[in-house]
């Protein structure tokens, strides 16, 4: 929902404000947010598995590591240390949450289980940004990123349906065939951003040539990705900004989304007799998802508190469960669950309420869009639970990234 405080007050200056400040330091971190950008668009479109080397998932992965590590290291440093302290309480469930599943599947203890979860982890850059008076090189750079990704989504898409590109060549990006028949995977949030932002765009400045063409192309690509649930969404938010619906309503009505199939969802691990996804049985999809829930029906309630926690690969998840298609995100908040316990599963819901918040400190041009995308990835984890997971993580970390910096200027603290 949206928070309403006092405005900003900030501090007076001190030395580390000149540190952060000067030159050289502005430097690094600017570089470090386009590495990151970079990295994170090719790690969680997974284009790198198919365009480029197999060790590049190592390097990018590396990218958003480090960016992550010297933003931690320079939040002890400044004094945030109750930001600090929530990447590092994120950092170490994530750890306890890889642990756990070794003991329950009896596979060995593997670090590298949660890199994929790195993307929600940049938060913290994202405040340091800020914090460094960097804010709106971060937005510019990242609708301008987020578009140029929207734009190569679509050519891909076009020439990989009129078969100019090899299929094996897309093989590692290609959605298994259903009723929509072959698709690839789209990094929705990414085209989400650049869509409202063309989209607020038009509205608040006219119909130009440059809104009108980023109105179409971002919308082709969301259209051509074939995700239905995701496609619904953009729509419904898009009529609730075009009719000027206020922007608490919006809010409300995102939460209402995730909440009421949240609570239904959490009805059907109670309820043992009682699943959910069985009403969708007459789709393909739907009918994986009953499978999958009345796995995670059963384990659930073995280890309610803690969930089954965190595996390194799919090959592991199938052999403890039996299910080799099992994916813990095709569960929506059930997954949370699943993956990071009834901690973790708080950690969403909160998740959810700040990325359906509006932020005055982005300005008139960025607030709409990244308010619009928020409200949209937090609906969606009514099946999809994107705000933690590749896919809505990044866009959520620089949404709460931002949210953190405002609850920092509002405590009047710099």
């Amino acid at each position: 929902m949206s928070i309403v405080l006092q405005e900003p007050r900030r501090a007076a200056p001190t030395s580390l404000d000149a540190v952060l400040a000067s030159e050289p330091v502005q430097l690094i971190l600017k570089l470090s947010f386009h590495l990151l950008l970079v990295s994170d668009l090719v790690f969680s479109s997974r284009l790198n598995r198919a365009l480029l080397h197999p060790s590049s998932q190592q390097l990018t992965l590396a990218v958003l590591l480090a960016c992550i590590a010297l933003a931690l290291v320079l939040a002890y440093l400044s004094g945030h240390l109750i930001i600090a302290g929530l990447s590092t309480l994120t950092i170490t469930l994530l750890f306890f949450q890889i642990y756990l599943f070794s003991k329950v599947s009896g596979f060995g203890f593997l670090v590298t289980a949660g890199f994929q979860f790195l993307p929600v982890q940049t938060f913290i850059f994202f405040f340091i940004m800020a914090r460094c008076g960097l804010l709106h090189h971060m937005l510019e750079w990242a609708c301008r990123y987020f578009f140029l990704y929207s734009i190569a989504y679509l050519a891909l898409s076009l020439a990989y349906s009129a078969g100019v590109l090899p299929a094996g060549l897309m093989a590692p990006v290609t959605l298994f065939q259903d009723e929509r028949g072959l698709r690839l995977y789209h990094y929705g949030s990414a085209t989400a951003v650049a869509y409202f932002y063309w989209l607020h765009r038009w509205r608040s400045e006219g119909l130009t040539a440059a809104a009108a063409a980023g109105i179409v192309l971002c919308a082709a690509a969301i259209l051509i990705s074939l995700s239905r649930v995701f496609i619904l969404l953009t729509g419904f938010m898009t009529l609730l900004y075009l009719v000027r619906m206020p922007r608490p309503a919006i809010s409300a009505l995102s939460v209402l989304v995730f909440g009421t199939t949240s609570l239904v969802l959490l009805a059907g691990i109670l309820d043992p007799s009682f699943n959910p996804f069985s009403a969708l049985s007459a789709d393909s999809s739907g009918t994986a998802r009953a499978i999958e829930f009345e796995v995670a029906q059963d384990f659930l309630r073995e280890s309610p508190l803690l969930g089954v926690g965190l595996a390194p690969t799919p090959y592991e998840v199938g052999f403890a469960t039996g299910n080799y298609f099992f994916a813990a995100s095709d569960l929506g908040l059930v997954g949370v669950w699943w993956d990071f316990g009834l901690l973790g599963m708080l950690l969403f819901v909160t998740g959810a309420l700040i990325a359906c918040s509006w932020n005055s400190l982005l300005g008139p041009r960025y607030a709409w869009p990244f308010f619009l995308s928020g409200c949209l990835i937090a609906a969606y984890g009514c099946i999809s639970p994107t705000l933690f997971y590749p896919g809505g993580a990044t866009v959520f970390a620089l949404i709460l990234g931002l949210w953190l910096y405002k609850q920092h200027l509002l405590a009047g603290r710099g």
